[in-house]
């Protein structure tokens, strides 16, 4: 093919899900794109023409079909849903939208120990199912002088770090390969988690979920923690053993959970978790709000204009640690 028929070539940009509002600034990157909108119906046909892939859920069926895609950018961080026994034999780059949801999940992590130190959802169900003016006990708990744990020392464990420090407490991360990190007192390495564990007063899990950390923590892991030890997941739900910390929260073993991640999403009517007096579940919506969704277009269209002149992409997950 010619220099100029390469140019004239169309490059076809699937998107499943999302809005639909960023659309003409997707089109507006290049001459060349066409963007087809697709839904469950429509998108295993639509593979079979595109260049891109803009989403987040795929089948392996739907990878292998589709022949000529180059390019899948998820939206979100987190790339476990994707197909990779089906797309690390091809020479298909995957990148997601990093940085647009760090500083609204290290604010929902921040307030969930606040909330938890300070007995609000405690007084909240008082109030709400009794009208009760019963005083919370340790009401006047304070984040001040206490330790956090930090599984996960990346973009969203910095951010949180970073948020903490005003509240003078020790921060101690755990991360797959520990460095020096500003704002984090200590870093270790997985092999000092029991230790980080025992020490903490609160821990937040902003884990991506690979071999390693699927189950970590589990009815060993919560037997290390402190029985008034409060745990955030923002991470991935299957980090955490559900059955194992329903035990732990019913045996007084710990303290309180803030969840906005689950093994199964929604999270069942059944679970016992709902029932659960010191647990708060959201609907995994920490990282959700209208910057996050300008920035993740941002990132798109950047990429895209990258993706069309031949250069490097950001944003690209390694396919071999899985983030």
């Amino acid at each position: 093919m010619t220099a100029e028929g390469s140019r004239a070539a169309p490059i076809v940009v699937v998107a499943s899900g999302g809005s639909a509002a960023g659309d003409d600034r997707v089109r507006a990157v290049d001459a060349r794109i066409r963007l087809v909108r697709v839904d469950d119906e429509t998108i295993s046909s639509a593979l079979a023409d595109a260049d891109v892939f803009w989403g987040s859920d795929l089948t392996a069926a739907q990878v292998d079909a589709a022949a000529r895609l180059r390019w899948i950018h998820n939206p979100g961080v987190g790339v476990d849903g994707l197909p990779w026994d089906a797309l690390r034999p091809r020479d298909v780059i995957v990148t997601h939208g990093r940085g647009g949801h760090e500083v609204l999940m290290a604010e929902y992590v921040v307030g969930g120990f606040l909330m938890f130190a300070r007995r609000l959802h405690v007084a909240l169900r008082n109030q709400v199912a009794r009208g009760d003016w019963d005083r919370p006990p340790a009401i006047g708990a304070t984040l001040a002088g206490s330790t956090v744990a930090l599984l996960g020392v990346g973009g969203i464990g910095q951010a949180i770090a970073h948020r903490l420090r005003p509240f003078d407490v020790r921060i101690l991360g755990v991360c797959r390969t520990p460095r020096p990190i500003v704002g984090v007192d200590e870093n270790h390495g997985p092999e000092g988690l029991a230790g980080v564990l025992r020490t903490a007063d609160y821990v937040a899990v902003t884990l991506p979920l690979t071999p390693q950390t699927r189950g970590l923590i589990g009815e060993r892991a919560l037997a290390w923690m402190r029985p008034h030890a409060v745990i955030v997941n923002v991470g991935r739900g299957e980090v955490i053993d559900e059955s194992a910390l329903v035990l732990a929260m019913r045996s007084g073993r710990l303290g309180g959970a803030m969840l906005d991640v689950f093994e199964e999403e929604p999270l069942p009517a059944s679970s016992p978790l709902w029932r659960l007096e010191n647990v708060v579940i959201t609907p995994h919506a920490s990282g959700a709000g209208p910057a996050r969704a300008r920035h993740n277009l941002d990132v798109f269209c950047d990429n895209l204009r990258r993706f069309a002149g031949g250069e490097a992409l950001r944003y690209v997950v390694d396919a071999a640690r899985g983030y």
